[in-house]
């Protein structure tokens, strides 16, 4: 059973996402809750609960009996009793996956082994670090990339069109520029929770510093080793020391992805606009897929045209 499958005047259990959970108040000053739900089939919609609160912090699954009535002239839908299913997955709640994960983690992994060392090891640190949610999370909540796999997807479509830049401007540095392509979004992975929704992250921190916080992160830990460490962690030491240029180079580069600061490098310069192209480009796709094929819609105050050729 989906929400859709919900009638009107009927009271039916179904096993739901609960993704948010909002305090609110109505005009004659009744308390209630807002729980924004969501189903396999990738339907969403708010359940008002006017009983017992719920106090589990979401997101979470749940079996909820649900009753459906009509509030001006639309379904209207009422929690009348809540199980929580502790430990239930949550991934066949979200939005489906377009690409074969391990297929783009290997693409990924292969590309970095070409770069010079210094990169290839950092970059390679920084991913192993993060792989968990780099290959699961999506990019954003509900713009580009907001699917399974989506800051993956992401990533695989800038490298690739780095590379072909790289070729076309011979005087990019094309490790530098594959390396910053490469951990471009990975700061993405602190900026949403387990349901896809924004934390205090993304408005305190973004995705520039975080991505650039991981990096800082893995050089320091080498750079702090005293002498008695480890032989390979301290030929990683010396590594990073002895390739300080290109690790303050990629420091800029993913810095820089903020508008406040200006790219200095060309490299940098480049992936902010690849960057502008990857994302607005899936944006507007995943936003035209409902539009009938030879309309004009709005997205954000921005006029777009449905062609009838396919998405």
């Amino acid at each position: 059973m989906n929400l859709n499958d919900l009638e009107l005047g009927s009271t039916k259990e179904i096993t739901l996402l609960v993704r948010k959970i909002e305090n609110a108040t109505s005009s004659n000053g009744l308390t209630y809750q807002k729980l924004l739900v969501r189903d396999r089939e990738e339907h969403e919609t708010v359940l008002f609960n006017f009983e017992d609160r719920v106090n589990v912090k979401a997101p979470f699954i749940a079996k909820i009996n649900v009753e459906t009535d009509s509030y001006r002239e639309a379904k209207s839908h009422k929690l009348k009793r809540i199980e929580i299913q502790s430990n239930a997955d949550m991934n066949p709640y979200m939005p489906k996956s377009e690409i074969d994960a391990r297929e783009s983690w290997k693409t990924i992994v292969t590309l970095n082994k070409e770069l010079r060392p210094v990169l290839r090891k950092v970059v390679g640190r920084v991913l192993s670090n993060n792989m968990e949610k780099f290959c699961v999370l999506p990019l954003s909540q509900s713009k580009a990339y907001a699917r399974q796999n989506g800051i993956l997807e992401a990533t695989v479509c800038l490298t690739q069109l780095a590379q072909s830049a790289s070729k076309t401007f011979a005087s990019l540095d094309r490790d530098l520029l594959l390396a910053g392509a490469i951990v471009y979004y990975v700061g993405a992975v602190d900026l949403l929770d387990a349901a896809y929704n924004e934390n205090p992250n993304d408005a305190l921190i973004g995705i520039a510093v975080s991505s650039h916080d991981k990096l800082i992160q893995v050089c320091n830990h080498y750079l702090s080793l005293s002498e008695d460490a480890d032989e390979m962690e301290l030929a990683m030491k010396k590594l990073i020391m002895e390739g300080y240029e290109d690790i303050r180079s990629l420091n800029h580069i993913l810095l820089s992805r903020t508008k406040g600061i200006p790219a200095a490098l060309p490299e940098a310069l480049v992936l902010r606009h690849l960057d502008q192209i990857v994302t607005d480009v899936d944006w507007i796709r995943t936003g035209l897929q409902e539009a009938e094929p030879g309309t004009v819609m709005r997205m954000n105050g921005i006029r777009i045209y449905r062609t009838g050729e396919k998405l």
